[in-house]
């Protein structure tokens, strides 16, 4: 009894132990004075529960046991599982004691359940699980595998895999056993089977190695997911897709012809009024003048000569609004060639030009170096000088006009900086001033049409820059332009 793998447990005709074997303490996990007190009861201490056998009988109760090799499982209080197997002893056909076999079935039992458990999951799978050897000898066959490909279990197993590959993909099989024979792991391949009504099946196939218990790779398992119907879908839906397009294409087409159409449209009417509305306009005004000019002081009056100088002006002022409509209409259009500006020389000639032409008494100051940008110099240069010029014109008359460039780093932006100590512009109006004809102050008061701050943004834009104002109302405001910034090699090499 020693000897084996098995606990034994050797119970008189009283049902007393008589003897028993160190397995049995090494399996029950006990004190051996538990069984050495002859008392079988001890051992029912450590029994959680009881799966009795066909006849019912439990442990130590002779009265039960009324044949041979007669098993029960027991569960014990630490989870584990012994299996009881009981042989009588006879001496002259008459009962003398029994023998008591027990052996520790907890892993066994545990294997047998999650065997069970994966043999249900592949069962009840939708998809396709097979294996074989690597011989190509289908050795499991799935419901899943019979509901996508039409075998019954018995139409398959022991045939060959090549059955469900098509000729033209069966060069494929060995290139796949060679994968497998170095341990590797097929993942979600798109391919094609046939099934038993010989039918086309598009499927996803993950392909893993059957190991020996030494590790050797002895076969493979293959899961097929059925994905015709996925197929078709992308395929619609590609369809769909190339139809879209088409459709957009055409339509694009249609709406960038339509668009054109407008723009030629658009230039046709730039040309007229740039050409056909100007030129009665400086009619008007060269009419006007020559009266003024010749006739001042003779036939017409202090009154007449007043009507003649508005008709003037206001010829002037349309003739400088249709000019400017015209360069905020052209904006979008124009080319915009990007390279590095010289800020520094750019702002310094444009300050010293105003000085020489239109300012009076104004003071400008220049705080050099200005850092070079990556912009158009010629529609840079006219939007600072719209600034510069807006700077001086909106002055405060209670105090001498101040006007201050300077620049600030913003990352790997340049932003410019024109600041004026005039009249202001209060918080109200700051969103307005950047539309069409916007005008904040009177005609009479500061000259202009109202378009040109339009037209400087617009400029920006088209540069990849914006721009703002800060302006408390009172002392001045504060106009900012903001460029991408470069280096100065790249300045001197553009």
């Amino acid at each position: 009894m020693n000897s084996t793998m098995d606990g034994f447990l050797v119970l008189d005709e009283d049902g007393l132990i008589a003897d028993f074997n160190k397995k049995l303490i090494e399996i029950w996990r006990i004190p051996a004075a538990i069984v050495s007190s002859r008392d079988i009861g001890g051992l029912r201490d450590f029994v959680a529960g009881e799966i009795k056998g066909p006849q019912g009988f439990v442990l130590g109760e002779l009265s039960n046991f009324d044949s041979a090799g007669k098993s029960q499982l027991l569960e014990l209080k630490d989870g584990r599982l012994i299996e009881q197997f009981s042989q009588e002893q006879h001496v002259d056909n008459l009962t003398t004691g029994r023998v008591l076999c027990f052996r520790d079935v907890t892993e066994r039992k545990q294997t047998e359940e999650a065997v069970a458990r994966l043999a249900a999951v592949v069962e009840s799978s939708d998809d396709a699980i097979i294996s074989k050897t690597l011989e190509g000898k289908i050795t499991s066959w799935n419901a899943g595998a019979q509901r996508i490909f039409g075998y019954k279990p018995e139409e398959i197993v022991g045939k060959s895999i090549l059955i469900l590959i098509p000729p033209e993909l069966q060069n494929e099989e060995p290139g796949i056993i060679n994968r497998l024979k170095k341990g590797e792991r097929i993942e979600h391949y798109q391919t094609v089977r046939l099934a038993k009504d010989g039918r086309a099946v598009d499927i996803s196939l993950s392909v893993s190695p059957i190991k020996d218990h030494s590790g050797k790779v002895i076969g493979a398992s293959k899961i097929a997911r059925d994905i015709t119907e996925d197929k078709r879908r992308q395929e619609a839906m590609r369809e769909s897709d190339a139809r879209f397009r088409t459709e957009l294409e055409r339509l694009v087409g249609e709406r960038t012809a339509s668009l054109q159409e407008a723009i030629t449209q658009m230039e046709e009417f730039s040309y007229s009024v740039s050409h056909d509305l100007r030129a009665p306009l400086r009619a008007m005004q060269g009419y006007a003048t020559a009266l003024l000019e010749d006739y001042r002081g003779k036939v017409i009056d202090a009154e007449g000569q007043e009507y003649l100088e508005r008709i003037a002006s206001a010829g002037l002022r349309m003739d400088r609004l249709t000019r400017e409509v015209l360069v905020y209409s052209r904006i979008p259009r124009a080319e915009m060639n990007l390279q590095g500006v010289d800020l520094d020389k750019l702002v310094s000639e444009i300050v010293r030009q105003y000085l020489q032409t239109k300012a009076k008494g104004a003071e400008i100051s220049v705080e050099s170096p200005l850092p070079p940008v990556l912009a158009n110099e010629s529609f840079l240069g006219q939007a600072i000088s719209n600034l510069v010029d807006n700077a001086v014109k909106f002055s405060n008359p209670a105090r001498a006009s101040r006007v201050r460039i300077w620049t600030e780093a913003h990352e790997n932006q340049v932003r410019l900086y024109v600041e004026d100590n005039g009249i202001g512009i209060r918080a109200e109006h700051q969103g307005r001033i950047w539309g069409m004809f916007e005008r904040i102050h009177p005609e009479h008061m500061y000259d202009g049409t109202g378009i040109g701050l339009a037209i400087v943004r617009k400029t920006i834009e088209r540069m990849n820059g914006t721009m703002g104002v800060e302006s408390d109302g009172l002392t001045g405001s504060k106009f900012w332009i903001q460029l991408p910034g470069i280096s100065e090699r790249q300045t001197k090499q553009s």
